[in-house]
């Protein structure tokens, strides 16, 4: 009877410190992806490989796991296989005996496009762990959830006028968790017209990731985490030209590096800031004088009204030269010369005014051109 009990009390205490693995919430909207993560916590355990199963609606969703930060750090690696319908096994091993840190050990990209607004359950099952000796370790799972929102749920909004893809284009864009709370973040892609722009994006960081050819992306952010995505379609490919929105809900910047071949082995970039202001008009200066030319880039934030916008070009003492207009459809883009598509610019220096005739959020973005073809960012000043 004394051993029985002593049995039950040890078993009682490896539960409560055992190890665990989580999958904290995921958020993502209809046809959109999202990269989230399974979570390790060692406890009092030292683990070196683990293996488990994720059950879900495969009828209505694709996951693709991939090495975690934690897990690529530790140089791991993970597969997967298809076991049953809406059950996928996962492992995750390496070639050397180092045990697995807390944190995210496996990732996960998820599609959807066919799930209405709600709560979808994320569950993992027989997970077992094994030490550095090969000798077995139970762990404790923790249940998730995926929740798929309407874009109305995602609050804070901000913009880049300008994504390029293709030739010698590459654009790569880095979001980051300013809040103490995890938060998550959806980065959507739009073509001149308004139409969603289809692009294929690579993930760089930590953990890498299969690539996704999508116009949507969702992604979860822990308290001050990166996330980088890159988007460069073939050299040989026509140029995918538009402009990107982030939306989050919770306190999550962006910047993206814009990057141009301009001859062999010799590239330029400028770093841009993904815009959160909402000014009723912005002042571009221009430089189209010496051969350097100034690139604009014009995006309409709003889903459902065109922008009427008239632009006011300005000479160096400040007088009126002409006055445009540009009108563009509900998340519609522009991007040209300045001297290009006003002539009256060439050979002069001076300032655009850019204003909209409603209330409605757009954006400006300026680059400037040398005549070598490197260019860098050009200050936009909100009036």
């Amino acid at each position: 009877m004394r051993i029985a009990y002593r049995t039950v009390w040890l078993a009682a205490c490896c539960s409560l410190s055992g190890a665990e693995l989580s999958i904290p919430r995921i958020t993502l909207s209809p046809g959109a992806a999202v990269v989230g993560g399974i979570r390790y916590a060692a406890q009092t355990h030292e683990i070196a490989s683990l293996q488990f199963d994720l059950r879900y609606d495969a009828a209505s969703l694709n996951i693709v796991p991939f090495a975690g930060p934690a897990a690529v750090a530790v140089e791991k690696v993970v597969t997967s296989r298809d076991v049953a319908p809406g059950r996928k096994r996962v492992l995750l091993m390496g070639l050397n005996q180092s045990t697995l840190p807390d944190g995210v050990v496996v990732s996960l990209r998820v599609f959807t496009d066919s799930l209405a607004p709600g709560t979808y359950a994320l569950r993992l099952t027989d997970a077992i762990g094994s030490d550095k000796y090969g000798r077995p370790v139970p762990i404790a799972t923790i249940d998730g959830s995926l929740s798929v929102t309407t874009v109305g749920e995602m609050e804070g909004r901000s913009a880049l006028g300008q994504v390029a893809s293709g030739g010698p284009w590459k654009t790569t864009l880095t979001l980051v968790n300013l809040a103490a709370t995890p938060a998550t973040a959806r980065l959507s892609f739009w073509t001149g017209d308004g139409q969603p722009l289809v692009l294929p994006l690579a993930f760089p960081g930590a953990g890498g990731g299969p690539s996704s050819t999508v116009s949507s992306l969702d992604c979860s952010l822990d308290p001050g985490a990166m996330f980088v995505v890159e988007t460069q379609a073939p050299d040989a490919a026509e140029t995918l030209v538009g402009w990107t929105e982030l939306q989050s809900s919770d306190n999550v910047i962006g910047f993206a590096v814009l990057r141009s071949r301009v001859g062999p082995d010799r590239d330029s970039e400028a770093m841009l800031v993904l815009e959160q202001r909402r000014g009723p008009g912005y002042l571009l200066p221009y430089d189209d004088a010496g051969g350097f030319r100034t690139g604009i880039a014009i995006a309409n934030q709003s889903p459902n009204s065109p922008a009427d916008l008239t632009l006011l070009l300005r000479d160096e003492a400040g007088g009126t030269i002409s006055t445009e207009s540009l009108a563009l459809p509900p998340r519609g883009h522009a991007s040209f010369v300045a001297s290009e598509r006003f002539p009256v610019l060439l050979g002069r220096r001076g300032t655009i005014e850019v204003r909209n005739g409603s209330s409605e959020p757009f954006s400006v973005l300026g680059l400037r051109f040398n005549p070598s073809g490197s260019f860098t960012s050009v200050p936009v000043i909100s009036k």
